[in-house]
């Protein structure tokens, strides 16, 4: 009795078949790659569409380049529920002073960050809100949901520049946008969510 041994040997498919199972492979893939795609669109253009940056009016007075802004549905129905959860709410609007150039993109000169923060005590029943520009603080102290949303969303004459000696004469505008929140991309990646840059009228540095 003999036994004959077979080796096998692993043999590449043939090339028909390769392209052949390419685009099966393509088929199958291509939707749940597609449906990954859309919820990562989703989950960073995820901000609060209500709430956006509207300047509506930019002045110098002196030395100062002075803004008065709003920012409406930024202190909405979520952020409420929070602050009367116990936690505070916080949010930051920035500024950038540009300059024009001929020939060249607009020159960035300085920018500026206003900070807002809004502590709710149940017990008192008051909003104490806080702002920060710089070395400018100024606390407010309020009973009523309204006050302190109006604190939080309305800006009035606020010192946002002060002109250095070397930018008189120039002609400048400022751009600004607000800060809505953080949203996690797929519940594990931290996205900051902004508001649309806006920008100002043009006017003469001091």
């Amino acid at each position: 009795m003999s036994i004959v041994m077979t080796h096998w040997r692993f043999r590449r498919p043939p090339e028909h078949f390769l392209r052949g199972i390419f685009p099966l492979f393509v088929r199958i893939r291509m939707p749940a790659l597609c449906s990954l795609l859309v919820l990562l669109a989703v989950a960073l253009a995820g901000r609060c569409e209500s709430a956006d940056l509207f300047l509506k009016n930019v002045q110098v007075e002196e030395n100062r380049v002075v803004a008065s802004f709003s920012v409406p549905g930024l202190l909405g129905k979520e952020e409420q529920a929070r602050l009367a959860s116990g936690a505070q709410y916080e949010t930051t609007v920035r500024f950038y002073l540009f300059a024009e150039r001929d020939l060249l993109p607009d020159e960035q000169l300085d920018r500026s960050s206003l900070k807002v923060r809004v502590v709710y005590n149940a017990t008192t029943e008051e909003y104490a809100v806080t702002r920060t520009l710089g070395a400018l603080v100024t606390n407010q102290t309020v009973r009523s949901r309204e006050e302190a949303r109006q604190l939080v969303e309305e800006f009035e004459n606020i010192p946002v520049f002060t002109s250095r000696p070397g930018w008189k004469g120039r002609r400048a505008f400022i751009r600004a946008r607000a800060f809505l929140g953080t949203r996690y991309l797929l519940g594990v990646i931290p996205n900051q969510t902004w508001t649309d840059k806006t920008s100002s009228r043009h006017f003469t540095l001091p």
